[in-house]
């Protein structure tokens, strides 16, 4: 029986991802998010996985969600506290 939760530590721009999943998160820094959106966004089940994206700087949160969003992802949700902000995406057909 396949498991149903998979975790992965690794390099974002060497990570050998294995599939579509319903759900991706990723807790990583804005400008690492950005540079491999495209294979992020890849690993996510379309029409409708989502993407949790964590652990970015409030000021650099439009940039990502404009991102992904050209990848065709909806925000759903976002918060934010303190300076961080994390969001809820989900992938659009």
């Amino acid at each position: 029986m396949e498991p149903s939760v998979r975790a992965s530590v690794a390099d974002a721009s060497s990570w050998d991802i294995p599939g579509q999943y319903t759900v991706v998160a990723a807790n990583i820094l804005a400008p690492v998010l950005l540079a491999n959106a495209e294979r992020i966004a890849a690993a996510v089940t379309r029409p409708g996985g989502s993407l949790l994206l964590a652990g970015i700087l409030t000021t650099q949160f439009d940039d990502v969600a404009a991102t992904y969003g050209r990848l065709g992802f909806e925000e759903r949700e976002r918060m934010t506290e303190a300076e961080w902000t994390s969001g809820w995406f989900t992938a659009c057909g």
